[in-house]
């Protein structure tokens, strides 16, 4: 089965690829919006490549469900956003070719199990940074969190306190 072609929610990453966090929490993807016990302090790479989580996502996006941890780019391609899962599958469909993801899927169990490894992995295993990219925040990025305190220390000046006792609210 060519998954490109059976199933509108499938996303290539589950099936090769593991992000970690800063903090060595691992969701499905740098995007993925997902809370996760799976965390490279305290399990390997094999262990958390065959997790419920992993197992879970490969096994309903093969079903063409929409799972949780994906809504980011479900929402973005239901506004007409081409979305990381879109970008993703594109670049991996003309990389590794319809053989070769049509094997790793086939070899998929029924419990979303995957004895392949992954082939790419986005270890972050700080946030000691010397660039402050556009696409980076403060948990992933040092540059970014004294530029975050000036934003905030910037705001609580401007914030006086008797413009905020002026502020009326009505309750029903």
């Amino acid at each position: 089965m060519y998954p490109f072609n059976k199933s509108k929610t499938f996303c290539i990453l589950p099936w090769i690829h593991m992000a970690t966090l800063t903090d060595g929490r691992t969701p499905l993807c740098c995007i993925a919006d997902q809370d996760t016990n799976n965390n490279l302090n305290n399990n390997t790479i094999k262990e958390i490549w065959n997790s419920k989580e992993y197992k879970f996502a490969r096994k309903n996006l093969l079903k063409g469900k929409q799972i949780k941890p994906c809504m980011t780019c479900f929402n973005e391609e239901d506004n007409g956003v081409a979305s990381h899962r879109m970008t993703e599958n594109k670049i991996w469909r003309n990389v590794l070719g319809k053989d070769y993801i049509e094997k790793l899927t086939n070899s998929t169990t029924s419990t979303g199990y995957l004895d392949n490894p992954p082939i790419t992995l986005d270890l972050r295993l700080g946030n000691t940074c010397n660039s402050q990219c556009i696409m980076c925040r403060p948990q992933d990025s040092s540059k970014w969190v004294s530029l975050g305190v000036a934003t905030v220390t910037r705001s609580m000046r401007s914030l006086r306190a008797d413009s905020a006792s002026s502020i009326s609210f009505q309750f029903p």
